[in-house]
Formats: structure tokens, sequence, C-alpha cells
């Protein structure tokens, strides 16, 4: 047998993650070292019809940059070797702190996605983002986060994060991404605010945890930025890790 090849989408980094939303299969979020997008198929399947930046302003190391969005082969069209895109992992550890680690849907929420890196927590609400001026009619868009966690001193990195729901029942909350003629709808249901615990591993060997609280339409109150204290929460111990 054969894999059929339905359509491509070209996105200007490299990939090295992707995950599907759980409440709707159509919304899926991909990310690189630095950036982060989340896209919206179409309903056949086969074709991206929205594509949201989620903006964190994160600065890479110039050469380094350099050398993970080149491509291989003598046509700049071709994809990333598997030996370059091995290469860019395995530089992980000359990246600083400023790179993404993992980006996950909030529990139950098909627009509310949460980006981790080494220096920040951040949340995103793509029902805020707005269309790019200039790549409107392609279906680009953007959008800044509503929370973001930031670690109060640098010399602590955040190493793992994992959000909990709280409440019972598997419910849908929501919601639809920015407006527009194809873009999926999941159907409304009129639910409770509830809550997200959320728990932050940090490499001084601590466990963080804070609370997000969602309301009954699937939306996320702007918080704007926390500082994370990080002699706060439940001591881990990290020997043998």
């Amino acid at each position: 047998s054969q894999l059929t090849i339905l359509g491509s989408f070209t996105v200007p980094f490299v990939i090295i993650g992707m995950v599907f939303c759980p409440v709707n299969d159509r919304h899926l979020v991909i990310w690189g070292t630095y950036e982060a997008r989340l896209l919206v198929l179409n309903r056949a399947g086969d074709a991206i019809s929205k594509a949201v930046e989620l903006v964190m302003d994160l600065e890479p190391p110039h050469p380094l940059h350099a050398t993970s969005t080149s491509t291989s082969g003598p046509n700049s069209g071709e994809r990333l070797s598997s030996g370059g895109a091995s290469t860019h992992l395995n530089n992980e550890a000359t990246l600083g702190d400023e790179y993404l680690l993992k980006c996950e849907f909030v529990p139950r929420s098909e627009t509310l996605v949460c980006v981790v890196c080494g220096t920040f927590l951040k949340v995103f609400d793509v029902t805020k983002a707005t269309p790019v001026a200039a790549s409107a009619a392609k279906g680009e868009w953007t959008t800044r986060s509503t929370t973001c966690f930031t670690l109060a001193y640098e010399d602590v990195l955040i190493r793992g994060a994992v959000l909990m729901d709280e409440g019972e029942g598997d419910h849908v909350l929501n919601t639809s991404c920015p407006s527009s003629s194809t873009t999926a709808t999941s159907t409304t249901r009129v639910n409770p605010e509830y809550s997200i615990k959320l728990i932050l591993l940090l490499d001084s060997g601590r466990l963080y945890m804070a609370e997000l609280l969602i309301n009954s339409v699937g939306t996320l109150e702007e918080q704007g930025e926390s500082y994370i204290e990080c002699g706060e929460g439940l001591a881990f111990p990290t020997a043998g890790i």
C-alpha cells in the first residue's frame, strides 16, 4: 500500500511537535523550537482553512536559528532530512533557556492552548485572534496570550508541565475559532465554570501549582502576567531523574 498525500501546508519553521485537540480533531497545534501555530483543517480534512500564530516573542540565537530553519538537498523546497532534524534536536543543550518544551490544549476546550517554555508558560485564547492584514485571504491569523506565568528568577527553569481537569464529566465547553465559513464549531452546551490545575516541575526540585478558571462559555479571562516564586510549592526529589 502507498501513503496518499491529500494536501500540504508550508510553515516557516522546522516542526518538532504536534498535538490534535481531543475535543475537535479538526484543530491541531504544531510547534518548533521558537514558534507555534494552531491549524484548523477544512471539513474534508485535506487542507488548512485557518492558521493562527501563537505569538511568544522568543529570540533565537542567530547562528543556531539559521541552522534549524535551513533545508536539505539542492532544492530549497525539499523537506529537512532526518539527519538535519537529528542535528537540530541534538543542539538542544545550546539553545539557552528560550525554547519551547511543549504545547497542549486546555482540557475540554478546542480554542485554549497552553504553551510551555523554559522560563514561562502562556495560555492563548484563539477566539481573540485577529487576521494578518497582508495574508487575510490566505487564512492567516495571529494572537497573543491572555495569561502568562513567568519565573521570578533566572537561575531556575521549567522542565515539565501538566494540566489537570478538576471538574467531573466530559462536558464540551465551547466555542469556535475566529469566524470563517469553513471553521469547525462544536455544539455549545450550558455548563458551569470549571477550573484546571496547572502543575509545573522546576529544575530546583519543586512542583509549583496554580489554577485556571474557565467560564461557562469556555473562555479564559485575561489575567496578564503572574510571577512564579521558585521557593513556593511542593519539594520534589530530583535524585536519579
